[in-house]
């Protein structure tokens, strides 16, 4: 009996060493997840509205992925390099052998932040609103080219119904333009839903005060699981200094977008750390291949010839960002290296020349029949995108060595959006400044901006470039099944748009975040949706 008592005892001081081992294993933010706190995050852009179909800002969807579901998701394997579909709101989903109908198999009993059910019902009201037409929403277009009929076989189930073979739906069905809302609360509030924000997520929206701030706060009835924290508060600093100085101080918690010089100073700050990350997402300079000068294609070569990527992302990102040789990003399906990424303004200078455009009285700008060499580049507020500011006044003093009188026009987003998203006849020609993500699939920036069916107000080719081989290739690639065919579609279509250039690709973006050390799990994820950076699973040790 006692040699019995003995041997138990071993074998429980064996267990107590083994799981000793493991705790100290184990990384902390795994091992002692507290719950309680806010978080507080500077962002360096104001949101516009958090209505999925109709928003476009990065902040929308990045407030917004904490707050709406979608059906499925895209998880990035940092191994493989590729992206591929996991359920969320629906838990599997099939695609019929002819490739026209997508059914989707919902999960049961999760509830809107309104109290709402989660049905098959709700999942046909958002697709049937993102694809309306009678009001058209700005980001509906793929859908309502691709889907004939959404039919509810019961309350769990849905299936879509396609005009035509479509292998690449599911790509849309995980956009953030289908995040899913509560119907009654869009019945409710009607065009004021993007200020009442109410989905299935981990947090509940409570309050946003234009120019200041969102509040969100925690989702008991989360159908995962309570989140760690009790809410998010998302502030609204467009000065870089200023976030930078709030989370120095503990004002913050987060700060979003911290400038790349500032990196090392605050690497040695105790108390931070600084996290950066790759994204799909392309910085772009859009060229209006209607109205000149970017009508001409000689300009629109000088253009891209003048501007020194190499020199801007060596010098001014300190490296913090990644030459782009294709519209596409490295991360998403369909992607090839289409060019070389030169800088040759003699080259620019030349090609100027030939399309007539000469510097006739030695002032510096190029003239052609009376009328200036003039560029206007419309950009966003300063300060949200990472080295913005000083990326375009390097692009301008590039262009006006070669004979540019070009001008740089920073706009609040919601005027900068308003200025850009309109039909051909009423575009000033102006070239745009602003970012794209290829996200999941080449087709996000190849299909639906540079088919010249999808023109504003259709699409989203705010360029105005139309060419029927891009069309012709477009087509095809839409409806193509096999994997080696439609890449070689894909491939032909970057090396046609690299040629024609209705869009520079100038550089991957690399986001940073400086964060106190006492906020863990926080999520950032070169994935090419928009929920790159989230504290979904975030937890604070304070």
């Amino acid at each position: 009996m006692k040699s019995l008592w003995k041997s138990k005892s071993v074998f429980v001081l064996f267990i107590a060493l083994i799981l000793f081992c493991l705790a100290i294993c184990v990384p902390h933010s795994v091992q002692a997840a507290k719950q309680g706190g806010i978080v507080e995050i500077a962002f360096g852009m104001n949101p516009n509205r958090m209505d999925p179909p109709n928003s476009y800002g990065g902040s929308d969807m990045m407030i917004g992925c904490h707050i709406f579901e979608r059906l499925i998701y895209f998880h990035y394997d940092e191994n493989t390099k590729k992206t591929t579909p996991k359920p969320s709101l629906a838990k599997r989903w099939e695609l019929s052998g002819d490739g026209k109908v997508w059914t989707f198999y919902l999960r049961k009993g999760i509830k809107f932040h309104d109290g709402t059910l989660f049905n098959a019902e709700a999942v046909k009201f958002n697709i049937e609103r993102t694809a309306s037409d009678k009001p058209r929403t700005r980001y509906g277009a793929a859908l309502r080219e691709a889907i004939d009929r959404v039919e509810v076989v019961d309350d769990s189930t849905i299936k879509i119904y396609c005009k035509s073979v479509n292998p690449t739906l599911i790509h849309h069905i995980a956009q953030p333009c289908l995040g899913i809302m509560s119907p009654a609360s869009v019945e409710k509030y009607g065009t004021k839903i993007g200020r009442h924000p109410t989905g299935t997520g981990p947090f509940k929206f409570v309050k946003w005060v234009p120019g200041e701030r969102v509040e969100l706060e925690v989702n008991k009835e989360y159908w995962k699981g309570r989140a760690n924290l009790d809410g998010v508060v998302f502030r609204f600093v467009p000065d870089d200094n200023a976030r930078i100085n709030m989370v120095q101080t503990g004002e913050i918690d987060i700060a979003y977008n911290v400038p790349v010089q500032d990196h090392e100073r605050l690497r040695k700050n105790k108390n931070l750390d600084v996290i950066t990350w790759p994204t799909a997402t392309i910085l772009r300079i859009y060229m209006n291949c209607q109205k000149p000068p970017t009508n001409e294609l000689k300009v629109r070569q000088a253009i891209k010839l003048a501007i020194d990527r190499p020199g801007i992302v060596r010098d001014l990102h300190l490296g913090n960002a990644k030459i782009s040789k294709s519209g596409v990003a490295p991360y998403s399906w369909g992607y090839y290296a289409a060019a070389e990424v030169v800088y040759d303004p003699e080259r620019a200078k030349k090609l100027l020349a030939e399309a007539g455009w000469v510097d006739t009285n030695k002032d510096g700008i190029r003239e052609k029949n009376g009328k200036n060499l003039a560029l206007t580049i419309r950009a966003p507020q300063a300060g949200r995108y990472p080295m913005d500011r000083v990326s375009l006044l390097a692009i301008q003093e590039n262009l006006r060595n070669v004979g540019f009188d070009c001008k740089i026009k920073f706009m609040e987003f919601a005027a900068f959006l308003n200025a850009i998203w309109v039909p051909a006849e009423r575009s000033t020609g102006d070239a745009v400044f602003v970012s794209w993500s290829s996200r999941t699939h080449a087709m996000f920036v190849l299909s639906k901006q540079l088919h010249s069916a999808y023109w504003l107000p259709k699409g989203q080719n705010i360029s105005y470039y139309k060419n029927p081989e891009m069309d012709r290739l477009l087509e095809a690639a839409e409806v193509e099944l096999d994997e080696k065919k439609n890449f070689e579609l894909y491939k032909k279509m970057q090396v046609l748009a690299e040629e024609e250039v209705p869009i520079i690709p100038l550089w991957l973006m690399n986001y940073s975040i400086a964060k106190r050390k006492y906020v863990h799990n926080v999520t950032v994820l070169p994935i090419p949706i928009i929920d790159t950076f989230h504290v979904r699973d975030a937890w604070m040790d304070k």
